[in-house]
């Protein structure tokens, strides 16, 4: 995290929800970093070709997104993985199949060492919850 200090970091807020303006905020705050926030991403491609059209941009990226195409590479961070928790919720007449796949499948992501606090950043309300 230390070494994103020195990196432009582009990730567009307009319009966003004000759990993930909370998000940014907090993890600014606990690691010295400063993101550029205009903007809006238009569309996830937009927002793909501005980062690949600007060699001096970078930003947050979802580690169980899916790679982005040419021109872009993704580098993981850790020690500490920021991670955000989500929670799931769902229509009652959804199937109960369909949740058990949803779940098993989030359940399955690597590389996140939840068990080891040290290791993980996440928000503070966030943490409290779980």
């Amino acid at each position: 995290m230390a070494e994103l200090r020195e990196v432009h970091l582009w990730f567009p807020m307009t319009g966003a929800p004000r759990e993930w303006i909370e998000l940014v905020d907090e993890l600014c705050t606990d690691f010295g970093l400063v993101v550029d926030r205009t903007g809006s991403t238009l569309g996830f491609e937009y927002f793909l070709q501005r980062l690949a059209d600007d060699p001096g941009l970078s930003t947050l990226f979802g580690g169980a997104m899916a790679a982005p195409g040419p021109g872009l590479s993704v580098v993981p961070i850790v020690e500490p993985v920021p991670v955000f928790a989500w929670w799931a919720m769902w229509r009652r007449r959804v199937p109960e199949a369909r949740i058990q796949a949803v779940c098993e499948q989030a359940a399955g992501l690597d590389g996140v060492p939840l068990e080891d606090a040290d290791k993980v950043w996440m928000p503070a309300a966030g943490r409290a919850r779980l």
